[in-house]
């Protein structure tokens, strides 16, 4: 069970750090990964290309969308657990673990949330209250955009150790024992293989097609052959 909560928890640290990466922004320093044997570290590579193909083809589906956004406005433990449970209502299944990853890393990545002048959300509430009663007093329409500050970049830094925070507590108390009692993280790339929003969440999506099919496809060998190697060497 260790060895499977180390995984995911470098697999959500990986994602999270790909999709801030690729969109150019800076979020604040994120926990180190923890050192794995190297069919793990392999492993953990497939699947984090897996999942980045997956959020891609996710782009597209607006009801991953609102989960993006609702993530993105979450202010504290109890919002953060209540819109996840809304997720694996129905029950758990590897695909839904895979979007709730993809949903945490593109929440961060996107931060602040659209729309980006919600004073609300930038700003602490005396702040607020004290710009709300000026404006209401001494101007008619709203004010300027704000620019970046480093009490924003603070703000951010606690959105981020917050969400990976709560996520990572989230895994431990409720989906470790289902994915040990699956076999763990290696036996999940087979069912990715047939990856399915609208059978997941009910969308009117058809099934995902992966945009590396190629990479994918060896993925799964690779997959195999890791899964050989472990079974080995248990």
């Amino acid at each position: 069970m260790a060895s499977d909560y180390q995984f995911s928890t470098n697999l959500i640290l990986r994602s999270v750090k790909d999709q801030v990466q690729r969109v150019g922004t800076c979020a604040p320093s994120l926990p180190e990964p923890q050192p794995m044997s190297d069919e793990r570290e392999q492993l953990l590579e497939q699947m984090a290309s897996l999942i980045r193909d997956i959020g891609d083809s996710l782009d597209r589906e607006p009801k991953f969308n609102d989960m993006v956004d609702g993530l993105a406005r979450v202010v504290n433990r109890q919002n953060f657990q209540n819109l996840v449970d809304k997720v694996f209502v129905d029950g758990i299944t590897w695909g839904k673990i895979v979007t709730l990853i993809c949903v945490v890393g593109k929440s961060i990545a996107k931060w602040p949330p659209d729309p980006i002048a919600d004073v609300s959300i930038r700003l602490p509430p005396l702040a607020v209250q004290a710009t709300q009663a000026l404006q209401d007093i001494t101007h008619p329409t709203p004010f300027p955009q704000l620019t970046a500050t480093a009490a924003e970049a603070n703000i951010l830094a606690d959105f981020v150790s917050g969400v990976v925070s709560w996520t990572l507590d989230y895994f431990r108390d409720n989906l470790l024992n289902w994915i040990c009692n699956r076999g763990g993280w290696i036996n999940s790339i087979s069912s990715l293989a047939h990856y399915s929003f609208e059978r997941d969440f009910g969308s009117s999506s058809s099934l995902i097609s992966l945009s590396s099919g190629v990479l994918f496809i060896s993925g799964v060998l690779l997959g195999g052959l890791i899964v050989w190697r472990l079974n080995r060497c248990a």
